[in-house]
């Protein structure tokens, strides 16, 4: 049952999710130890008890478990005065899985000793977590007290990789009760030789790392060993394992926790040999911003110390990140390998603005190496220094959390958090604190439901202080922007209230409500201070524009009810049943979908097209839950959007312009509307029949238009546009689209090459075959040099010279 790849908490205040390697890295490097699971870990100790915040229960091992067991002896305690009668006892190993093979009970007010038999045996260096729970429930979060222990025989093993390079080496181990505080733990290599820097005392079990006296070489067989004598002797060991270390391995790690006012971050770094490529190292802040003053690479099959120099120095509460990239990239989520810290100075702050009626604050605390042995935790408190925490929040080496209060915030309220060593609330005692003052942030909700008839609203506004003006509207609004309030609700600066809005008729199924705050006098949803959308709760869906001849696409507004408990779907089918979509689109209760569907086929004049909500499966209008048909009419006869954009095959940087001139009836259209999605998920607006927009990323984007007519009818017409990154092979060779040679050679092209037939054709010719070459070229670093000397650069040379890229004369050679 043992996991030689599964880390222990030492510290149980650490422990979070096993999936959370970033955060299992940083313990380790800061020395607390691997990270567990769920609060399951080892507590330092073989054998651990831990009881309720009240001290009213309590559960341990009887006796340390001994390999091939199939049970546990247990002792429970839970006083008298506890809430509940009884308890279930439940035993899981160091994973979260349950070990228990018959659920067992203990009752209030008597110590009970109970056999807990498992579902499999014991072996060597299992740890077994013994938990109480009230009746039913088995996720060990919600543990009323748990205590841990080890299986009693001497044990050892490496819990990571040794890789070529490393100065150290990560082991368990555990002495038997015959061998306690009698063991170290020492290594050694193929030829007996120690490599130990200073053996590691065991006591009852040890989880962490043991310093070398030298950097390991792939291909060595190191052996680690628990033994009582003085000096390196595997023949003599109590327990011993052994492995062959591997090939140097990418990895980076952040040598010490930076100082508050660093500049530079110490790091080692590690680079496969396999990798074809150096890598680049960055640091970033928070994840995010990128902190590198000086970009420096590392070649395959390198290992080096260095200092990574920062644009800024760091402070108090930072978060630090230094990753290994590809070059050329800047994400730090795109990293190949990383390393992340906390600054090592004690800090707290209040992660959101707290605001009236509050009940909690989120907090963030981090702490520092020379307050660790204070076991700080968090307090509020308000400007009395009255505590009002309802119960404070340890902190290990950081937290991130929400506090309890004993009553809810209010305006005006100045309020501190604060760390101080545990015990009774001292504001005098901490170390670090933080003062927030509790304001309003400004804020729209729609209080309940909207259902089919609804007249009024009910509303709740919150509206911060720091505007110019005192008083402001609130009003109601169709999904397209048409004032739906009969009467505006009215609220004013620096205050919460909750109201009603009175509308000029009674909603529909199908209706989606836009509840927006307004200065006095406005009434465009896009001049909304703050704004909540909620549709009618009622399943519902619809065609939002005339279906026309010649439609690859279709507008649908689908609405599913909250009642509605299981997944449903969207499909659209024609009068003979055919399906006509590829892709279903799934909702769930309270979902709204307003957006283009793909069609598998294009629609003729007189089809009758059927959009459904239904559950999953083939198209079936008979038993959907709502459904709307629509019949698709001559193109002449409907609103239809459509453009045309040049040019077809853009570059990045490429002015392009869109046309919305195949609109029509033209003489209707009052507004043309046009979004470009970005490649982060945002986008850009414009307006106008005609307008110019540059990509500036290549790839597939999305181009959306929407036209309005007088009365307000809509049409939308979205396509994808293929962006090209230009001058493949040469940029695949050069690294960068920006460089000089590259512009040349795009220059070349773009005066010379384009707007005659010859041209064109060799263009089409060239963006047809030269992408897998590109990719070819971009593999290695010598195939790139190769095509830069042979190819590129002779080619920018000629094409400056004969003033074929619009310039006469200038030589854009480069030495690179």
């Amino acid at each position: 049952m043992s996991d030689s790849q599964y880390n222990r908490a030492e510290d149980t205040d650490e422990a979070t999710s096993m999936l959370d390697t970033k955060r299992r890295q940083l313990l380790k490097t800061a020395g607390v130890g691997a990270v567990g699971t769920i609060g399951l870990g080892t507590t330092g100790s073989t054998m651990a008890v831990a009881s309720s915040s009240e001290e009213l229960v309590s559960i341990r091992f009887q006796d340390r478990p001994d390999s091939g067991d199939d049970f546990v002896d247990v002792v429970v305690d839970i006083d008298e005065d506890y809430e509940e009668d009884s308890l279930e006892i439940r035993a899981f190993d160091e994973k979260a899985n349950e070990l228990t093979a018959e659920v067992k009970t203990a009752s209030a007010g008597a110590e009970t000793h109970e056999q807990i038999p498992l579902s499999e045996a014991l072996e060597a260096g299992d740890f077994v977590h013994i938990l109480l729970f009230e009746e039913g429930v088995n996720d060990p979060d919600e543990a009323i007290a748990d205590g841990s222990g080890a299986v009693d025989e001497t044990y050892i093993e490496f819990r990571e990789q040794p890789a070529a390079g490393d100065d150290r080496i990560y082991v368990s181990a555990i002495s038997s009760s015959d061998d306690r505080d009698e063991l170290d733990i020492r290594v050694g290599d193929e030829s007996d030789m120690e490599l130990t820097t200073n053996p590691v005392s065991v006591g009852t079990s040890y989880e962490g790392p043991v310093e070398l006296d030298d950097l390991l070489s792939e291909g060595d067989e190191i052996t680690a060993v628990v033994q009582s004598d003085d000096e390196y002797n595997p023949e003599e060991a109590d327990r011993l394992d052994t492995i062959t270390v591997a090939e140097v391995e990418t990895d980076v790690s952040i040598l010490d926790r930076p100082d508050a006012g660093a500049e530079a971050v110490e790091i080692s770094v590690s680079v496969s040999e396999n990798r074809e490529e150096s890598l680049e190292i960055r640091a970033f802040r928070d994840h995010n911003s990128d902190l590198t003053a000086e970009v420096m690479t590392v070649e395959p099959g390198k290992i080096v110390d260095t200092q990574v120099p920062l644009t800024e120095p760091l402070e108090a509460g930072d978060i630090v990140e230094v990753g290994l990239l590809e070059e050329g990239v800047e994400d730090p989520q795109a990293a190949v390998a990383d390393s992340i810290e906390f600054v090592n100075e004690t800090h707290i702050e209040f992660r959101n603005q707290p605001t009236p009626g509050d009940d909690s604050v989120d907090v963030f605390a981090i702490v520092g190496d020379e307050d660790r042995e204070l076991e700080l935790e968090i307090r509020v408190s308000d400007e009395s220094d009255s505590e009002l925490t309802t119960e404070p929040v340890s902190v290990g080496l950081t937290q991130s959390a929400s506090v309890e209060l004993d009553e809810p915030l209010s305006v005006g309220e100045e309020i501190t958090a604060m760390l101080q060593p545990q015990g009774e609330y001292d504001p005098g005692a901490a170390v670090r604190s933080a003062t927030k003052t509790v304001e309003f942030e400004t804020s729209v909700d729609i209080l309940s439901p909207l259902d089919v008839g609804t007249e009024v609203i009910d509303v709740s506004v919150a509206v911060a202080d720091d505007y110019d003006a005192d008083t402001f509207e609130v009003r109601a609004l169709e999904m397209f922007g048409d004032d739906l309030t009969a009467e505006a609700a009215s609220a004013s600066s620096g205050e919460v209230v909750e109201t009603q809005i009175h509308l000029s008729r009674a909603l529909e199924a199908g209706d989606v409500v836009w509840v927006a705050l307004f200065n006095e006098g406005d009434d465009d949803l896009e001049a909304a201070i703050e704004q909540q959308h909620q549709p009618v709760d009622e399943t519902h869906i619809e065609f939002q524009q005339p279906l026309a001849d010649g439609d690859d696409d279709v507008w649908i507004s689908a609405i599913v009810e909250q009642s509605v408990e299981d997944e449903v779907v969207v499909r659209i089918g024609d009068e003979s049943g055919r399906d006509l979509i590829e892709d279903q689109i799934e909702l769930g209760s309270g979902d709204l979908y307003d957006n283009l569907l793909p069609l598998t086929t294009t629609f003729s004049e007189g089809d009758e097209i059927t959009a459904v909500i239904q559950s999953p499966g083939e198209y079936d209008p008979e038993n959907a839950l709502a459904s709307a048909t629509k019949t698709v009419e001559d193109t002449e006869s409907v609103l239809t959007a459509e453009f045309t954009y040049s040019p077809t095959s853009p570059d990045v940087e490429d002015e392009v312009t869109f046309d919305g001139s195949d609109s029509g009836p033209t003489a209707e259209i009052e507004q043309y509307t046009w979004e470009f999605i970005r490649a982060d998920g945002g986008f850009d607006i414009q307006e106008g029949k005609q307008v110019n927009y540059t990509f500036d990323e290549p790839g597939e984007h999305e181009v959306v238009l929407v036209v309005e007519t007088a009365d307000n009818q809509l049409a939308v017409t979205k396509e994808t546009i293929t962006v090209r990154e230009g001058c493949f092979i040469a940029t695949a060779a050069c690294g960068t689209p920006d460089h000089e040679q590259v512009q040349t050679l795009r220059s070349f092209r773009d005066t010379t090459l384009k707007g005659n037939a010859v041209g064109e054709l060799l263009i089409r010719c060239y963006y047809a075959t030269s992408p897998p070459v590109a990719d070819w070229v971009a593999e290695s670093a010598r195939r790139r040099s190769l095509v830069r000397s042979t190819i590129v650069r002779p080619a920018a040379r000629l094409s400056s010279l004969l003033g074929l890229d619009g310039t006469v004369g200038d030589d854009t050679s480069s030495n690179d």
